[in-house]
């Protein structure tokens, strides 16, 4: 039977950009580009679902602002999702990310307790995926968590502000964080996963702990790795140190391609 799992969080729409260098202008020290083509995927909680839905997973999704995923149940609150528009441009055999641009979202009206109440089966899995753009707030994480009527949770934030609060997922099944993350957050108390880029991963509670090691990959852009991992790590079963295995692979072979999700 498929592993019922349902994600709620941020949507970032990820949009790129590509082109392909042609030189530099001989007005200004400007760039000069061929435009290729633009595409755009599903990022944040967004990426996490859609691998779960690759993965042969019973996917509901819960996100702010309309969201199409083919083979989930999507429930889309009130409000725009965030975007990121990245340009890259090829030389060669080459390719470079030359400027991101981040576009504002809008916050869901809808209260926690209306969010909650969407919540109304048993899930083999839940995961928390805050990127702080307004799907999910203190309140409704600590009302999911103290519930204790829902299988295995799964928390992440994986944002460049370390001053975030992590001991709100206090009482989660496991919390996944990058290495950065962790060393600024001092969580003590809460089994963790820590993903430290190509040197692989590593799993802490107490006096407990698993490293695993990094694949040698060629890799060729990181971005979406973490979610990556998260999607892996939640759609598996089994013992951690397998399950930890087959997040690292997967979150490593995402890196080897261009945008955020295997093919």
């Amino acid at each position: 039977m498929a592993k019922r799992i349902l994600v709620i969080g941020d949507t970032i729409i990820d949009e790129t950009v590509d082109t392909t260098a042609l030189g530099l202008s001989l007005e200004s020290p400007t760039l000069k580009v061929s435009y290729d083509e633009t595409k755009k995927e599903l990022g944040g909680a967004g990426n996490i679902a859609k691998n779960l839905v690759k993965m042969g997973c019973d996917v509901t999704f819960i996100t702010t602002g309309k969201v199409e995923l083919n083979g989930a149940n999507v429930i889309s609150l009130s409000g725009t999702p965030h975007k990121k528009t990245r340009y890259w441009v090829e030389h060669g055999d080459s390719k470079y990310k030359v400027l991101q641009v981040n576009h504002k979202e809008s916050k869901r009206s809808e209260t926690d307790d209306h969010v909650f109440s969407m919540i109304d089966i048993h899930y083999d899995c839940i995961i928390l995926s805050d990127y702080r753009k307004g799907t999910l707030s203190t309140s409704l994480i600590k009302k999911i968590i103290e519930s204790g009527k829902f299988g295995e949770i799964v928390s992440m934030s994986q944002v460049s502000d370390l001053g975030y609060d992590y001991s709100i997922f206090s009482g989660s099944s496991f919390v996944i964080l990058n290495r950065k993350e962790y060393e600024a957050c001092g969580l003590d108390n809460i089994p963790c996963i820590v993903t430290c880029g190509e040197s692989g991963c590593f799993y802490v509670d107490g006096d407990v702990t698993i490293n695993k090691e990094g694949i040698c990959v060629n890799s060729v852009d990181t971005t979406g790795a973490g979610d990556c991992f998260v999607s892996a790590f939640s759609a598996s079963s089994g013992k951690l140190e397998d399950r930890l295995d087959i997040a690292n692979e997967y979150a490593a072979k995402s890196t080897t391609v261009h945008g955020t999700q295997l093919q």
